[in-house]
């Protein structure tokens, strides 16, 4: 179950297989071939389960504290070491380059490791957010979450500037994105708003720091497309639009530029369509109308470019909602001609 393979026996490697001490742990216990190590019932393990988060914040704890001391003790050491040196140096100033060269290796070796403790903070951030999310919202307990958005956003918001690149902003956007939407599950939406938001902000770094990256300009689309719905979902009409057209800008330039593929392409027409929903609702029917023509043409291109008969038939199959959309839209206007040949479409 940990693992996500039901037909993987438990071999004696298991232990490597589970990023998580604590319930490497229970599952040791559990398996153990000393009856007084294992678990007296399946209530005791139950039990311990449950006091998962708690073990957790106290193994956190102790390894601060941990962290601390040996911070503060190879602090000492270094400072006695360099006091050391300066005197050496002082007296013999033909070892001055030898102590840089040393120095600039220190250095190296302490932004290595800083970089190695990172990786594994992330491991950890994925772990909160994508593992368990995915065994806790089957279940509805998502509120087990709770204090996981704050202190991921912490972890991200304490990161020095030297260790934050490329990579890094982007897998802190995913993991926003990810927790935005652990919130608008919950029901959470000011707070979905404002985690979407700040992956668009990440998102448009990266953007900066590799204008000709057309995927990270996609990225940043399929957020701001995420905005959009939330806030209208929300009642933010005009904060969605806005974000909607931000969306449509930077999906429309990428196609103009030559720069799009057709999985982009797909997602403007999808921008299109949920843009024109919010204006067919606000009575901005011509706007709506455009919208919804233009997100119909783009589909229809995706199908005469597909390469063969499944890519066509799939490009179909999605035309289909979008020509539904548009039936409806021309009933509504009271149009029944339009609405009938764009219902006889949607199931062509």
């Amino acid at each position: 179950l940990m693992v996500g393979d039901l037909h993987r026996p438990l071999g004696s490697g298991w232990r490597r297989d589970i990023g998580d001490e604590l319930v490497a742990n229970d599952i040791a216990r559990c398996v153990d071939v000393d009856p007084n190590r294992r678990f007296e019932s399946a209530t005791a393990l139950a039990e311990n389960l449950e006091n998962l988060e708690d073990r957790r914040t106290e193994q956190d704890r102790q390894e601060a504290a941990t962290r601390r001391y040996q911070w503060y003790k190879a602090a000492a050491i270094v400072a006695a070491g360099v006091g050391t040196l300066l005197v050496v140096g002082f007296f013999q100033s033909r070892k001055s380059e030898k102590l840089a060269r040393l120095a600039q290796i220190q250095s190296r070796q302490s932004e290595k490791l800083a970089r190695s403790a990172q990786g594994r903070a992330e491991d950890l951030v994925t772990y909160m957010v994508q593992d368990l999310y995915e065994q806790l919202e089957p279940i509805g307990r998502l509120d087990v979450l709770d204090n996981v958005v704050g202190r991921v956003r912490q972890h991200y918001n304490d990161l020095p500037e030297v260790l934050i690149t490329d990579d890094i902003l982007l897998r802190e956007s995913d993991v926003l994105s990810k927790l935005a939407i652990v919130r608008r599950d919950q029901g959470n939406i000011i707070e979905a708003i404002e985690l979407l938001d700040a992956t668009a902000a990440q998102r448009r770094k990266l953007v900066d720091r590799n204008p000709n990256r057309g995927e990270y300009k996609n990225q940043l689309a399929d957020v701001l497309d995420a905005c959009g719905v939330v806030r209208y979902r929300s009642g933010d009409f005009d904060g969605a639009e806005t974000a909607y057209t931000e969306a449509i800008e930077i999906r429309e330039a990428l196609r103009d530029s030559g720069l799009s593929d057709p999985e982009w392409d797909n997602g403007l027409a999808n921008v299109y369509n949920n843009m024109a929903s919010m204006l067919q609702n606000r009575d901005r029917l011509g706007e709506a109308g455009r919208l919804y023509s233009k997100a119909i043409k783009t589909r229809e291109r995706l199908i005469d470019q597909a390469p063969n008969v499944t890519e066509k038939n799939r490009w179909r199959y999605i035309q289909s909602w979008g020509q539904n959309n548009l039936g409806w839209f021309h009933l509504r206007n009271g149009d029944l001609a339009k609405a009938k040949t764009a219902f006889s479409k949607s199931r062509e």
